[in-house]
């Protein structure tokens, strides 16, 4: 975990900005578990939960519409601790561009419950 969160923070200038560093650190979700798929392009194959291990860092869900969770990095590394491979999937644009929510039909509705005039352009 911390080959992850070290090469997250040298790799974060190029990616983030001071303030989504900052909300990255403090306030975003960091979790992990399984690997996810889509890592063949970035290593050449795609790895397996006994020998890896994957890092996330994700927004806090939104229970009102939880598929909608956005994804900022992942990160890959070894259950090896003799290895030191750490591969980072940056899920922002250089700069700093936030990621787009997994549904953006989820978003819509939600802001549209929330909004008074969302419910009206509704029906």
């Amino acid at each position: 975990m911390n080959i992850a969160l070290e090469a997250f923070s040298k790799g974060a200038k190029k990616h983030l900005t001071p303030a989504q560093f900052e909300y990255c650190v403090n306030e975003a979700c960091v979790g992990g578990g399984s690997v996810l798929p889509g890592w063949i392009a970035i290593i050449g194959y795609e790895p397996d939960d006994h020998n890896h291990y994957e890092i996330r860092v994700t927004d806090w869900m939104d229970k009102s519409c939880p598929q909608n969770t956005r994804t900022w990095v992942r990160i890959l590394v070894s259950r090896d601790r003799a290895s030191d491979l750490c591969e980072i999937q940056w899920l922002v644009e250089p700069g700093g561009r936030r990621p787009q929510a997994n549904n953006q039909n989820c978003d819509e509705q939600s802001d549209a419950r929330k909004s008074p005039v969302g419910r009206e352009l509704e029906s």
